[in-house]
């Protein structure tokens, strides 16, 4: 069987999670308020101040300023350099989900499980989601492994304004994508180097 991991993974791309040649890995990142994951690779700072030095990552430009989703810990402006340098070899794959599928897939997961999930977690779960309702669309068998990030307790809010219908998906204008990439117009081009 064909086996799927997915990670929810927060600005650091920290992942200590083991990679092998069956294995594909889908790195989930919160629609960034209705665009896709990002597809530029330039040289950025890590922060929104700029103090950080240049660093080759997938970015939306420094200046980029977050739409207000629930998921905190996913609101940044773009991918970890380890994490950028995943995608660039092909080795885990990004994939966008929005603020609404996210809660959708934490509820699901609530009530089946009986665990509430952070709104970080959620982006993870509905992939999972996705891949399973995939599997079972195709008849196959497939093993998929997700990273809980943590519980929803402190975020019973959120979950209440979701199940309210007071939360929607925030949309991020191509205005607004020009605007945040001006961040990094001026910056040398990195080389996109592989591996293997």
């Amino acid at each position: 069987a064909k086996r799927f991991t997915v990670e929810c993974l927060k600005k650091t791309g920290g992942s200590e999670e083991m990679f092998s040649q069956n294995n594909v890995v889908r790195y989930d990142v919160p629609a960034r308020a209705g665009m896709p994951p990002v597809k530029v690779f330039v040289y950025d700072h890590g922060d929104n101040a700029g103090y950080t030095p240049l660093l080759p990552m997938h970015s939306l430009g420094h200046n980029f300023v977050p739409a207000p989703i629930h998921a905190g810990g996913l609101r940044y402006h773009g991918m970890a350099p380890t994490v950028s340098q995943l995608v660039n070899e092909g080795v885990i794959e990004a994939k966008a989900v929005n603020q609404l599928e996210a809660y959708e897939a934490g509820i699901i997961f609530a009530r089946s499980e009986g665990h509430i999930p952070a709104p970080e977690t959620t982006h993870a779960i509905a992939q999972v989601v996705k891949e399973a309702r995939r599997a079972k669309e195709e008849g196959k068998e497939k093993v998929i492994l997700f990273n809980w990030s943590g519980h929803g307790c402190l975020d019973l809010a959120a979950y209440e304004k979701y199940l309210a219908g007071e939360l929607s998906n925030p949309v991020f204008t191509a205005e607004e994508k020009a605007k945040a990439a001006e961040a990094f117009a001026n910056f040398p081009k990195p080389q996109l180097l592989k591996s293997r």
